[in-house]
């Protein structure tokens, strides 16, 4: 699962530089990579460390915000409130999430 985990870090890293070099479609191509694998990894920590679980959700909850974040960014509204949205199931205290959800919402 470690491994995972990683892969996961490394996989928004990526997101970031893309983004930075102006390659918006891939950055969000690695970042819907991203919330798969720690889809997984939630999916693993629920089963073998619970304890473990708060923490990799708000990661998810993570990677959902800098994906909504992106598709806000490409003027995809609908697809970045869904983000928002899923962000906000991973960890309904993201006061970001919650931020860009209503700002969308005006």
């Amino acid at each position: 699962i470690a491994e995972v985990i990683d892969h996961v870090s490394a996989l928004r890293l990526k997101a970031r530089v893309q983004h930075e070099v102006a390659q918006y479609e891939a950055a969000i191509t690695t970042l819907n990579k991203a919330k798969t694998a720690q889809a997984a990894v939630l999916a693993r920590v629920r089963q073998d460390s619970p304890d473990e679980t708060p923490l990799q959700r708000q990661v998810a909850s993570a990677v959902c915000l800098q994906l909504g974040k992106h598709y806000e960014e490409q003027h995809e509204g609908d697809q970045a409130l869904a983000a928002y949205t899923e962000a906000l199931r991973y960890d309904d205290s993201s006061e970001d999430a919650s931020i860009a959800q209503a700002r969308l919402h005006l």
